[in-house]
């Protein structure tokens, strides 16, 4: 009797932990990936610690293309997947930080942004600080995660803000944004995320 017990509560146990191990991976990912990328020189305003800053954040957007689900027919290239920048430091941190790496199985290809409003084409748009405000029709219109780091990002219409909390880099999301542009987020990346307004 005992043992038969043992038997039956032993696949239950072995699913508990795989979930959890799955969990933990999932959750160090997000506190611990630093892109490899040493330190350049961007210019005299950039100074290492804000170098430093975009290339954890580079490593935040490379894990969030890894657990939203986009529409089998959502426009994607089927040859590579393509991240826009807004912002000219962001740009060329994230660029030098994520080079080589692939997404999905497809080669990551990065492209430099002067406005939210050319982000066709693109399946993520990060939009840096004080690179202007999201324009909702040529973003709402294609299946775009969009990533940002402003206090306003999520009632502007985006998906995933960034922001500093105790001092660590955490992020909010914007679950029904997200999903009326027919994205689909992980439930282990929603219970990661900081509590925030769902969204305009």
């Amino acid at each position: 009797m005992s043992s038969s017990r043992r038997s039956s509560t032993e696949p239950r146990r072995s699913r508990g932990l795989g979930d959890v191990r799955r969990w933990l991976r999932l959750a160090l990912a997000f506190v611990f990936t630093l892109p490899g990328a040493g330190l350049a020189t961007y210019g005299a305003e950039a100074d290492d610690a804000l170098v430093v800053e975009y290339q954890l954040k580079a490593a935040f957007v490379y894990n969030f293309a890894k657990f939203v689900e986009w529409p089998a027919d959502g426009g994607v290239d089927a040859t590579a997947f393509t991240l826009c920048i807004v912002g000219e430091l962001p740009y060329h941190v994230m660029q030098q930080a994520l080079a080589g790496k692939r997404i999905r199985g497809l080669p990551l290809v990065i492209r430099s942004l002067n406005s939210p409003a050319g982000a066709e084409g693109c399946q993520l748009l990060f939009v840096g600080a004080g690179a202007g405000h999201l324009s909702s029709a040529p973003v709402a219109a294609v299946p775009v995660l969009t990533v940002g780091e402003s206090g306003d990002f999520l009632r502007s219409g985006g998906m995933i803000n960034l922001v500093r909390v105790d001092n660590r880099l955490r992020f909010e999301i914007a679950r029904s944004t997200g999903e009326r542009a027919g994205l689909k987020f992980s439930s282990q990346l929603l219970k990661l995320a900081t509590p925030a307004g769902d969204g305009p």
